[in-house]
């Protein structure tokens, strides 16, 4: 089985298909409700991810990672940012092209070169732990993270995947339990151009009492950044994406906000 993905270097934005479909384009979701046309994978698999990086800025041609940089993919519970991954493909168990003409996949596109190749194992315990007895099936999301030589992080958006139990799967006329994930507004905040100092430009003076998982996108150093707040007592850090709220309160209102992309 293989993944084929393609990711914008300089957006995140990551397209993928399976066997020539590709189930969303365009404005593809990235939080909230997973749309209903997302890619299946079965609990056990180990499919092949192929991915290709490529430059909007210089005619959407692929392209080598800057030197020093690790690559990293990685599948998670669909709402889970924090935690351990279910899978991943680590820097080392990347087969990395040499060049633009390495990694050929002439079956797969009309561009033949410039694949990344990797395998995930979706047989791990953490993924038997997330499909309980009686869940057919679960909401993931597979990230693509590239970290610099400076340390810089870039993280791809996500993409919905949904892992199907070896033990009950739809096409062998089990019923399929599960639901979908609850969804989560992005509202976007026009006048914050700052992460501290209080007050109704600043990320930390957004009011957070009696509100939980709040999503939020800002322009702030002159990039698009997306935060969200999380339960938590970790203190303030905002250079590595910690934030802590001027309304924070560890016994009445212990959430901070962390950066996503």
């Amino acid at each position: 089985m293989i993944l084929t993905a393609y990711l914008n270097y300089r957006t995140g934005r990551l397209v993928t298909e399976m066997g020539g479909y590709t189930p969303f384009g365009g404005s593809e979701l990235s939080y909230g409700i997973p749309p209903a046309s997302v890619l299946g994978l079965n609990q056990g698999d180990t499919p092949q991810l192929r991915l290709r990086v490529f430059d909007p800025f210089d005619d959407d041609d692929a392209i080598l990672l800057p030197a020093g940089s690790t690559l990293r993919a990685v599948v998670k519970a669909w709402d889970d940012h924090n935690g351990d991954p279910l899978a991943a493909i680590e820097d080392d168990d990347w087969d990395k092209p040499a060049d633009l003409t390495d990694n050929a996949a002439t079956d797969l596109t009309d561009d033949p070169a410039g694949f990344y190749l990797g395998t995930l194992s979706l047989a791990g315990d953490d993924l038997a732990a997330l499909l309980t007895a009686g869940v057919g099936a679960q909401y993931t999301h597979l990230q693509v993270q590239i970290t610099l030589s400076d340390g810089t992080v870039r993280s791809s958006q996500w993409v919905p995947l949904m892992i199907l139990s070896d033990v009950a799967r739809s096409g062998d006329g089990a019923v399929v339990a599960t639901s979908q994930p609850s969804p989560s507004a992005v509202l976007y905040y026009k006048d914050i151009t700052a992460l501290t100092g209080g007050g109704s430009t600043a990320l930390d003076g957004i009011p957070t009492v009696g509100k939980s998982k709040l999503l939020v996108e800002l322009y702030v150093s002159a990039e698009l950044q997306t935060w969200r707040l999380f339960a938590g007592t970790t203190a303030e850090d905002s250079a590595n994406g910690i934030v802590r709220p001027d309304d924070y309160n560890a016994s009445t209102n212990a959430q901070i906000w962390q950066r996503l992309r």
